[in-house]
């Protein structure tokens, strides 16, 4: 079964010439191969073939001597050097082709028995894996002189390949391969990277060797990046080795004057290929996350999976760190001890640490979570839709960065955006957009489960959550673009779909979608559907109109404002999606931030039932009984509001604007704009069948009003 040429022979006691191996032997047969001469099923399994050329033994495989009738040969990776198990055990959540669906590419645990079995050997016996890819040949280290760039090929496999520095540097980053003269196709001449390539399946593991430093001090490890966490230093700045080829390098370079030429081996599609062809083409470029070790083709495919849940988890967490106590709890950043750790009541389920190796370990894992965070926003880790929904939750004023309708933009939307059903199905919408401006970027912003949002087009693969504007526009007027979103639900319930159009310029265009599956509407005594209410006014908020504050807010308050939306304007806020499952530690946060959703969305409606157009009286001065008169300031006035229903106090409506209301936002009828003022309600002058507000001295210049003037505005409350 030996491949031809590549002098692949089965271990045994005699070509090791010792003894050491006999035990492991008398169990499996180990090959060396290379990716010619075997064939990769998965990151595992491979199977041989014959090949005539010259291997360079870089893959180590293993098969059970009971199995010897099969194909099917496991690899046996590099050993992690850490952690150092008294014996190593096939991973629980690993299945061939799936990879590690807990720890992910950070898995230190065995793929196969016969890795564990082989990491075994390797651990007990402190035996090198140059040393046993040398016994399983029939060399030994003395018959046969290795320069030191073949000792770290053999020990490390893979191969060496000179990048662009600066397109690596990039946030993401860019991998383009240099031609043999050191020309990059963007940057012509420029500085280049050394980097060790390891291809496992659809993996590929791109790992930066930098330069040896200029300092002589002792070589070792980076404690940051031991720990598992982004070093603080930051790669340009750390004197310490990032990885393990990182510092075989570093001592090979100071300790046997290793030159780094001497570790370049170009594969196949490399140095061959620029010399064979008379033109050659230059390499393409790929994006790299260093996270999942995934390459992507364009920034496109790089969005989307930058969007998929297992990249969110690589990014968030690192499950292998082997963490003694329990998980922090959620949503919290401050921990403290508990009073009563021996006797607490709460157990396991407290939010408390119950020691302070606890406390210190809580602690650490805020510290690293908050670490990894900011490193993928800084190496361009994160998605379109991470990246636009900051912007917005950041902002006070969404409007300016996601508005319902933009100058200059027309979108039609067919069949309209609310659908209901009564059973699951699949759904499609169609925008029809009219823009001076091209699209560039067409994104999905919310995932729920029970049903998957894709972005459709004839060019565009499925399952898509973002996609350039290219792949939506109509060749017949290029002014046009059709852009399809599909629905797949699985559930019932209610849904709801943000997506944006942006044009390269603040706000991007916002469209929202709804599915309601199943029952919607709320039964009357004899089975019919009750009444609705009457067509309310389209609510104001800084999502859909711009507000022209009463008072400019402080920084502080601006920030509270930005971080505490509108339930309308919240996108992790779902009024119809019921709550399963009682009230939980992990949960707790979540559900009473629901609650107060829920409680604040109440309380607006009832407010909004009070929203109204008509006339109002403006006066500079009002009389009171309790206060007296009571004088606008320069340039306000003060506004008398007409309500033909009673606002006593025992109502719903009248109880809140007693408590809840201190501010309306009033705009003139018609409205010339999207413009709306922010005004005060006058409570101490308020009676139970006219409301008082002040007018401040910006909305009257605006909007022209003078003393004794009745204008028509439309006037709506805020809680």
């Amino acid at each position: 079964m030996a491949s031809v040429g590549c002098s692949l022979r089965s271990a045994s006691t005699s070509a090791t010439n010792g003894p050491s191996l006999a035990g492991l032997c008398a169990k499996v047969d180990l090959y060396l191969g290379c990716s010619r001469c075997t064939q990769c099923l998965n990151e595992s399994t491979y199977i041989l073939r014959e090949v005539e050329h010259t291997c360079p033994r870089e893959i180590l495989l293993a098969r059970f001597k009971q199995a010897a009738e099969s194909k099917i040969w496991r690899k046996v990776g590099r050993r992690p050097s850490f952690p150092t198990p008294m014996r190593y055990q096939v991973c629980h959540y690993y299945r061939p082709g799936l990879g590690c669906r807990r720890h992910w590419n950070r898995c230190t645990f065995a793929r196969s028995p016969e890795e564990a079995l082989v990491w075994t050997f390797e651990l007990k016996n402190n035996l090198p894996r140059l040393k046993l890819k040398e016994a399983v040949q029939g060399t030994r280290a003395p018959d046969r002189l290795q320069t030191p760039a073949d000792t770290i090929r053999a020990e490390f496999g893979g191969h060496f390949q000179l990048l662009c520095a600066i397109c690596f540097t990039c946030c993401p980053p860019c991998l383009c391969p240099v031609d043999p003269r050191g020309h990059c196709p963007k940057h012509q001449i420029c500085p280049t990277v050394l980097i060790h390539v390891i291809v496992e399946g659809l993996k590929r593991q791109f790992v930066e060797v930098r330069p040896l430093p200029q300092r002589r001090h002792p070589l070792n490890y980076c404690m940051y990046v031991g720990r598992g966490v982004p070093c603080r230093h930051g790669a340009s700045r750390c004197e310490y080795a990032h990885s393990a080829v990182e510092m075989a390098v570093w001592k090979a370079e100071q300790l046997d004057g290793l030159q780094r030429g001497d570790l370049l081996t170009y594969p196949l599609f490399g140095e061959n290929k620029w010399k064979a062809s008379p033109n050659p083409n230059p390499p393409v470029t790929k994006l790299y996350c260093h996270a999942c070790l995934v390459t992507c083709n364009s920034q496109e495919a790089f969005e989307n999976h930058c969007s998929s849940l297992e990249h969110a988890q690589m990014v968030a967490f690192d499950q292998a760190v082997p963490w003694k106590h329990r998980a922090p709890p959620m949503g919290l950043s401050k921990f403290d001890l508990c009073p009563r750790p021996d006797l607490c009541e709460h157990g396991e389920v407290c939010i408390k640490a119950h020691s302070k190796q606890e406390l210190q370990e809580w602690v650490q894992r805020a510290q690293d979570m908050e670490l990894r965070e900011q490193a993928a926003w800084q190496d361009g880790l994160v998605p379109y839709q991470a990246r636009l929904l900051a912007e917005y939750q950041r902002s006070s004023k969404e409007v300016s960065v996601m508005a319902e309708t933009i100058r200059g933009v027309s979108v039609t939307c067919h069949p309209p955006p609310v659908h209901q059903a009564q059973e699951k199905i699949q759904h499609q919408w169609v925008f029809t957009i009219h823009s001076e401006d091209p699209l560039l970027h067409v994104a999905l912003l919310n995932q729920e489960p029970g049903a998957a949002f894709s972005l459709v087009a004839p060019s565009l693969p499925p399952h898509q959550l973002y996609a350039q504007g290219k792949h939506f526009c109509v060749q017949s007027s290029p002014a046009q673009y059709k852009v399809g979103v599909l629905v797949q639900a699985v559930a019932f319930g209610s849904f709801e779909q943000w997506v944006v159009f942006d044009f390269g310029r603040r706000p991007v265009l916002l469209q929202k979608l709804k599915l309601q599956l199943g029952q919607t509407h709320s039964q009357g005594l004899n089975g019919k559907p009750a009444p609705s209410h009457p067509q309310e006014l389209e609510c104001w908020h800084t999502g859909n109109r711009h507000v022209v504050l009463e008072v400019d807010w402080t920084p502080e308050q601006e920030a509270l404002m930005a971080k505490y939306k509108l339930p309308s304007l919240a996108l992790e806020f779902n009024q119809i999606v019921p709550d399963w499952g009682p009230i939980s530690r992990s949960n707790y946060r979540q559900r009473m931030h629901k609650f107060l959703y829920e409680e604040e969305a109440a309380q607006q409606q009832l407010v909004a039932k009070l929203a109204m157009k008509g006339q109002v009286s403006l006066k500079t001065a009002l009389e009171t009984p309790a206060l007296g008169m009571l004088f606008a300031p320069p340039g306000a006035l003060y506004a008398k509001v007409p309500f033909h229903s009673s606002l006593l106090p025992d109502t719903d409506q009248g109880f809140l604007l007693s408590r809840a209301v201190s501010t309306a936002l009033v705009a003139p009828v018609p409205a010339p704009n999207s413009t709306v003022y922010q005004v005060r309600l006058e409570a101490r002058a308020s009676s139970d069948h006219a409301l008082w507000l002040l007018l401040p001295a910006r909305c009257c210049m605006a909007l022209g009003l003078q003393a004794q003037d009745s204008p028509i505005l439309e006037v709506q409350f805020q809680i």
